[in-house]
Order: C-alpha cells, then sequence, then structure tokens
C-alpha cells in the first residue's frame, strides 16, 4: 500500500485561472436586470456575451445587437421559471454539474480570500521587475529524476555543468531563450522576472512534474529598451498585475499546504489496479466520443443511470479503493466524488503504460480540492451572493434549455423551429412583464466587445467559464417590464 503526502503537490498544481479568478468576483451587486426572483448583474451580462461565442445576429457593440442580447438573456431566465412553474426537476447528472460549477466558484473564491486579498504590493520590488519583464533570458538547463536529485544534493555543486559532470550518462545539458510570455512553472517566472537574478547563478531544484526536477542557471539576457511614457507606464501596470498574481498564488499555496499538512491518502494495491483498469477504458478514449459521453448524461432529461461508462465498475463499488486521512472510501465514493468534480490529470497526454500513476495524482487533486471546498463551506462562502449568482446561472441555463428542447417535440428544421421559439418568448416576455424590472440607464453605459472569445479555465474540473450564449430570440425590442434604478 503506497502512502501519498498530500501537501508537496499543492505548489504544483494549486489552480490556474491566475488573474481571472480576481476578475470573475468583482463586486456583483451592480443589479442591470431583475426577473421575478432571479438578476442579471452588469458582471453577468459582460460575461455571457464576451466570454462565449454570441451568434450574428447580436455579435456587435451597437444598442440593437445589445439589446437582443439583454433580450435572450431575460429570456433565459423567463423559460427557467416556466421550468420551475412546471415543477420538473434536474436530473442527477444536471444537479452534480450545478453543484460542482457552485463549488469550483467556492475555491476560487477562496483563492481570493485567502490569495489575492493577502498581497500587499511591494512598490520598489514592482519598479524593478516592470524593467526586468522586458528581459530575454538565455538558460542553460538540466533535467533529472527524484534519485538524481538527491546525488546533487549531497555534494557541492555551483554550476548546470557540474550536475552533467557529476552525473554524466544520461543527462544532458539544454539551452532555452525565454522571455515573460513563455509558459513557465510559477517559481521559475518568480526567480527570473521578480527577484534580483545574477548571470551564472544557479537555480533549482526546481519540481517539474511527476520525478522530473530542473537545475538551471542564466548565460545572458537582452533588455528591450522602453523609449515612450506610454510604454513605460504599460510595464509598470503589467509588473504590478503579474507581482499581485504570483504572490497570490505563493500565499495560497502556504494555506492550502498548512490546510493539507499531515493529511496523506493510502491505496489499496488490488481494488485500486481493478478500478484502474476499468477507468483506463473510459478516461483513454478518443476526444470527441468522451466529449459526446460527457454532454449526453448531462442533457439527457431521462432519471435513469447517468454516467453508463461507469455501470463496469459496479461489481466493486463497495470494495475499499483508498484511505483519506485515516477514513475510508469505497468505489462508489469516489465516484459520487468523481461526478461532481470530474478528474483532471496533471498530464494531458497520457500513455496507457503510464494511466495508472497519473491517475494516483488526479484523485489527490480531487481530494485536496474538496478539502479546501469544505473549509469554503465552514466559511459560509456557498451563502455569499456571488456564489449564489454562479449556481443560479447554470440552474436557469440547463432548465431554460430543457424547456426549449420540450418546445420543439414535432423536430422542426432550426429556422422553423427558432420562428416559431421567438413568437413563444414574446408571448412570454408579456406574461411575465409586470415581474420584470430593467435598468436601462445603466445598460445604455455597457460596452462589449465584437470579438469572439470562449473563455476557459485550465486545469480545473469544469474548464467551461461561462454557459453557452441562449439562442432563443433575435428580437431587440425593449416592451415589456418596468424602467428600474437599481442604484
Amino acid at each position: 500500500m503506497k502512502r501519498y503526502l498530500l501537501a508537496p503537490f499543492l505548489v504544483l498544481f494549486i489552480l490556474s485561472c491566475s488573474d481571472k479568478s480576481q476578475s470573475t468576483f468583482e463586486p456583483s451587486l451592480n443589479i442591470l436586470a431583475t426577473i421575478g426572483d432571479k438578476s442579471i448583474t452588469v458582471n453577468d451580462f459582460i460575461k455571457r456575451c464576451e466570454y462565449v461565442p454570441r451568434p450574428n445576429y447580436c455579435k456587435n457593440n451597437n444598442y440593437i445587437h445589445k439589446k437582443i442580447a439583454l433580450n435572450s438573456l431575460i429570456a433565459e431566465k423567463i423559460l427557467s421559471t416556466e421550468f420551475e412553474k412546471k415543477r420538473l426537476t434536474y436530473t442527477s447528472a444536471q444537479e452534480s454539474l450545478i453543484n460542482g460549477q457552485k463549488e469550483q466558484a467556492m475555491r476560487q473564491m477562496m483563492l481570493k480570500i485567502h490569495g489575492f486579498e493577502k498581497v500587499v504590493l511591494d512598490s520598489k520590488q514592482v519598479y524593478v521587475s516592470s524593467k526586468l519583464i522586458n528581459r530575454t533570458y538565455d538558460v542553460s538547463f538540466v533535467l533529472i529524476n527524484d534519485n538524481q536529485k538527491e546525488r546533487v544534493n549531497q555534494n557541492s555543486i555551483r554550476t548546470v555543468i557540474d550536475i552533467k559532470n557529476l552525473l554524466k550518462n544520461g543527462v544532458g545539458l539544454s539551452q532555452k531563450t525565454i522571455s515573460i510570455n513563455d509558459k513557465m512553472p510559477i517559481e521559475i517566472k518568480r526567480m527570473l522576472f521578480f527577484s534580483n537574478p545574477k548571470k551564472g547563478e544557479l537555480f533549482g531544484p526546481i519540481h517539474i512534474s511527476n520525478n522530473k526536477n530542473m537545475y538551471f542557471e542564466i548565460q545572458k539576457w537582452n533588455t528591450k529598451v522602453l523609449v515612450t511614457e506610454k510604454e513605460k507606464e504599460q510595464s509598470l501596470f503589467d509588473s504590478r498585475k503579474m507581482y499581485h498574481e504570483l504572490y497570490a498564488l505563493k500565499k495560497y499555496e502556504k494555506y492550502v499546504a498548512s490546510l493539507m499538512s499531515n493529511k496523506s491518502i493510502n491505496f489499496q494495491a488490488d481494488i485500486f489496479s481493478s478500478f484502474s483498469n476499468k477507468l483506463s477504458q473510459i478516461f483513454l478514449i478518443e476526444r470527441e466520443k468522451k466529449e459526446s459521453v460527457i454532454q449526453g448524461s448531462i442533457w439527457r432529461e431521462s432519471k435513469e443511470t447517468d454516467v453508463v461508462s461507469f455501470d463496469d465498475l459496479n461489481e466493486i463499488k463497495k470494495d475499499v479503493l483508498l484511505t483519506f486521512d485515516n477514513e475510508l472510501f469505497t468505489v462508489a465514493d469516489v465516484l459520487k466524488m468523481i461526478k461532481k468534480h470530474p478528474l483532471v490529470f496533471r498530464n494531458k497526454d497520457i500513455i496507457p503504460s503510464m494511466f495508472s500513476n497519473e491517475l494516483k495524482y488526479a484523485l489527490v487533486d480531487l481530494f485536496r480540492d474538496n478539502e479546501i471546498t469544505k473549509e469554503a463551506y465552514k466559511n459560509g462562502l456557498d451563502k455569499m451572493f456571488d456564489i449564489s449568482q454562479v449556481e443560479r446561472k447554470w440552474k436557469d441555463h440547463i432548465a431554460a434549455s430543457i424547456i426549449k428542447t420540450q418546445l420543439n417535440k414535432k423536430t422542426l428544421n432550426k429556422d422553423e423551429f427558432f420562428r416559431i421559439l421567438i413568437t413563444k418568448i414574446d408571448s412570454l416576455q408579456k406574461q411575465y412583464s409586470n415581474i420584470i424590472k430593467i435598468d436601462t440607464d445603466k445598460f445604455e453605459k455597457i460596452k462589449i466587445t465584437n470579438i469572439d472569445m470562449n473563455v476557459v479555465f485550465t486545469n480545473q474540473a469544469y474548464p467551461i467559464f461561462e454557459p453557452a450564449f441562449p439562442i432563443l430570440t433575435d428580437d431587440h425590442i425593449l416592451d415589456y417590464g418596468q424602467k428600474y434604478n437599481f442604484n
């Protein structure tokens, strides 16, 4: 039985939403419209319009297109109200998605509270870094495994050449040019752009991935000269933003490491082997097929088993798969967690022979996130307006999609159904007009981009940032509801 301490993995794999976590939860009590007890904030409107592609009939920033977008989002809330009025219910998979999105938002709020809000900007370092971020570094580096790292630590090493000479066979010396916009571990970014690095200085060991560590040294650098005041101001702004992000993540790493200290996972070898073999048949299928299976389980109205692919695990579902913090978890317990928090694999290109090992790390991350979520509940984050708004948004989106599907029972072609749908929405707008309030003064001040974007989180259980834009109406007339000034 192998024991996995959780804390050492935290620095590598906390969250990858970076500064989006901060912008996601700017104060949202800036109400744009209400539909009964449902609300659309200015922030909601902007994100639903900018973070997912809009249809051509409302993708621009002109007033008509903005009104179509607003009508569409209000229509989604109206259809959700119809869902509730008919006393319809969500499937188990839909409930899992809604709760999973809410809890992911709670974890992002934990990052904001225990990371971003704890950072005190060092103005001097920000100024120095505003120059460093314009550097391009030439570095020499070696990649070594954990056993080789132990040998390096036991010897007096000053350069990467010393490491290569010590380890000899199997260790190559590589070169790379690095700029601020290149992908790199956060720790390396801090070392190069937010400290005072020197040429020839040896940095490391830096944990890169499972059983892979890096040492590097700077050979030389080139610095872009900023000429105009605008360039200098932009560089200072970028430096301040990056500093805030990097040190927020550093503080959050410490918080989560403290939360997970002395906790470990012990896997039951025989059951885990069977669990891994069966799960690999699900997770190693083609990407398109896997996404189709997942989407089908979410949107299906049937109340039957939602994750059909997991049925093969029924014969071992009562067996203990692992022990976490001295508590036993059966296969069924873990599958229940996975339904709400899909597994996130650190390595995106998994070969079959490595699946079992990658699965262990994914389960480590699953239990870490579960502990963060429990702390978030203890702190009452689920009652915060921003979190409730995320939950409400996904509920309304799914409910409206179900009602929309029901309206097309005759399986009409796309254009015919859209015309019928527009007429239905017009009718419902009038029906619910007395419970709809719109702050048109606030609405007229909103500016949105006309650039198609599809914003996603990386390394998250739910990478989709916002629900798809609701294709419900192309009507631009606001001839319903009441004009209202919310604040």
